[in-house]
């Protein structure tokens, strides 16, 4: 037999599959092992063994010891931006050796996960879907002591009770990442791993409850569990206060997108990275300010005084024709960067009672909304232009549109035309007054319709203009001049 035919014998050639994962294949790896010893070092050295050309990327090390739901959100949120073929070994193990199974994982995205069946592959199959998962039962996949030998077939697996990210994870991770054909091998299929018990963060109409998730060294932010779609579905607006209550402690906070926008050394709230609330200090430590550990429970309160993005809440109940934000207002001009409509919270809320109650009308109706929260330097140039006070409130004190718990609107069809009404907009004039006797029975039916709607959710009408509406309250709010751009 010549040399070439007896290498193919005891060699034979790879299959595509297999040339294909030798020449790129992922392996990312997480433990809560730290980097203070060799055990990273020594799985790595496994893995390498069996597959020399993988690419071993770590997630963390750094995982705080048996944090499995930390862990497990961490896979969940990184898996995503990996290919597919990515190969997960996954080691918090607090229960290493055990009776608890060893699992290997193949989502619908094609990526395979290898660790404890512990619960932490929860958000995994919950958020990337189980195509299918086995249990590791056969050793031929586990280490073998192989010091000095070329081959470790026949040889007695080497397990440790105690080792097992070493001894079985790192090699079957090695093993699929080298030929994905293995993963039928393992051993028998495994129907319903083990899914931790997560609760999800409860959203009330002003009270979020969540826990806090991690701790986030060296700056002391606060990950908590609250998902931050859960926030921008509130409609809170940067600037916005709200209050962190836990173990009987209180914490006021200011609601923003990023670090600097509040000054240093003050406490903000803010959607992290990761998609989550998080809490920190501007060039500070939250978690030194508030005394917050992981696993703490907390609630967030969204205070009276926040401002809601009402265009993000109305869901389709209101249509929103901004006057400002064009040039069909009485300046002529558009004053506004863009159409937004901002109320502070007791009055968003009525609003779109209002407009439930607008839409049950014997004869239904849309609440078309014209204008909410103003800017106070606004209201300076609309003072300059228009000094009278029946109509534009002096910005010396500040107007209720300046508090944010006014708003002006309009009556519309299904197709968000304006019904017909006593005036146009911003006609100031005696027309526009309520119950004006000069206006048509239609547009005067029509314009009780849009009162009684507004009184019912507890607005009341200004009398010398239909469209415009105040909420109670307005008086303990204090006047803003944030502009929209910020």
């Amino acid at each position: 037999m010549s040399v070439a035919l007896a290498l193919l014998v005891l060699c034979p050639p790879l299959s595509r599959a297999a040339q294909k994962t030798l020449a790129a294949a992922d392996i990312v790896f997480m433990t809560d092992f730290g980097l203070a010893d060799d055990s990273v070092a020594q799985c790595k050295a496994v893995m390498l063994h069996i597959l020399p050309t993988a690419r071993i990327t770590d997630l963390t090390h750094n995982v705080e010891p048996f944090n499995i739901h930390l862990a497990a959100f961490l896979l969940a949120s990184s898996a995503p931006l990996w290919p597919k073929g990515t190969v997960f070994a996954a080691v918090v193990d607090p229960e290493v050796g055990t009776a608890r199974r060893g699992l290997a994982l193949e989502t619908n995205t094609g990526q395979y996960f290898i660790g404890p069946d512990n619960g932490i592959f929860t958000l995994v199959i919950r958020n990337l879907g189980m195509k299918r998962a086995v249990e590791m039962t056969n050793k031929d996949f586990f280490r073998h002591d192989c010091a000095g030998r070329e081959s470790c077939l026949r040889q007695e697996a080497a397990v440790s009770s105690t080792f097992h990210g070493r001894d079985i994870f790192s090699p079957v991770a090695a093993h699929i990442a080298k030929e994905p054909a293995v993963f039928s091998k393992l051993g028998p299929a495994v129907n319903k791993p083990l899914l931790a018990d997560w609760p999800v963060p409860s959203a009330g109409n002003e009270v979020l409850t969540g826990s806090v998730l991690h701790v986030e060294a060296p700056y002391g932010n606060i990950w908590t569990d609250i998902p931050g779609d859960i926030i921008s579905s509130s409609g809170l607006v940067p600037g916005s206060t709200i209050t962190v209550r836990s173990a009987g402690k209180t914490l006021e906070t200011r609601f923003a997108r990023t670090f600097g926008d509040v000054p240093a050394g003050q406490p903000l709230a803010y959607i992290n990275s990761r998609g989550l609330l998080g809490l920190a200090v501007n060039r500070g430590d939250f978690a030194a300010l508030s005394g917050l550990k992981t696993g703490a429970e907390l609630s967030v309160e969204i205070s009276t005084e926040a401002l809601i993005d009402m265009r993000r809440v109305s869901g389709g109940k209101l249509f929103f024709d901004i006057r400002y934000a064009a040039a069909g207002n009485f300046t002529e001009k558009q004053v506004y960067p863009s159409a937004q409509c901002y109320l502070r919270k007791p009055a968003a809320d009525a609003l779109l009672r209002a407009a439930q109650y607008a839409a049950n009308a014997p004869r239904p109706f849309r609440l078309c909304v014209l204008d909410c929260y103003r800017p106070l330097a606004v209201q300076r140039r609309f003072w300059e232009i228009m000094p009278d006070p029946r109509y534009v409130a002096n910005p010396a004190k500040g107007s209720k549109h300046n508090r944010g718990m006014a708003v002006d609107l309009a009556a519309c069809d299904s197709k968000n035309s304006w019904l017909e009404l006593p005036t146009e907009f911003d006609d100031f004039s005696e027309h526009a007054h309520r119950g004006w006797a000069g206006a048509s029975q239609t547009a005067q039916s029509n314009s009780r319709a849009l009162e009684d709607a507004m009184s019912h959710a507890g607005f009341s009408g200004l009398p010398s203009e239909w469209w415009h509406f105040d909420y109670p309250g307005w008086e303990t709010m204090p006047v803003l001049d944030t502009p929209f751009a910020q």
